[in-house]
């Protein structure tokens, strides 16, 4: 069960980890392209990357399509996305994301309890505006120059 559960991980992985690199390769900006459509292009990429090395590894004259070998090459290409998107400067994106789902995540803090006081002098009445000086109209701003 824990075997199957692993493999099943590891699939996730290959499937969506070079699609993603990819992306950041072909598309280094943050504004290229929204989330979701990332996230879409990382899924097809990620399975042309994966259906592509399984092609080339069952070569007649390699023949080495076993799990050891699959997963070395799906990670040999992941290593050189890494390469090329810290190139083109596409690494930015994943920390963009990371800021972004740490704002969401990040609760508001709830407003300060009234603090209990001593009552304002005055009997608790507001302060009233000073009257206007004569000749200037009530809420008229100066303009110095």
């Amino acid at each position: 069960m824990l075997e199957q559960f692993g493999l099943i991980l590891l699939g996730l992985f290959l499937l969506l980890a070079p699609g993603f690199l990819l992306t950041l390769v072909l598309f280094p900006r943050w504004e290229s392209l929204d989330p979701w459509s990332r996230a879409a292009l990382s899924l097809g990429l990620g399975a042309l990357v994966v259906i592509y090395a399984g092609v080339l590894l069952a070569l007649p004259h390699i023949r080495m399509l076993r799990l050891a070998p699959f997963v070395g090459t799906v990670l040999l290409f992941c290593a050189a996305c890494v390469v090329a998107a810290y190139v083109r400067g596409g690494l930015a994106v994943p920390l963009g994301y990371a800021r972004a789902a740490m704002r969401a995540l990040r609760r508001p803090k709830p407003p300060p309890p009234p603090q209990a006081g001593p009552a304002p002098e005055g009997g608790g009445q507001e302060l009233q505006k000073p009257e206007p000086a004569a000749g200037q109209a009530p809420d008229e701003k100066q303009v110095g120059g």
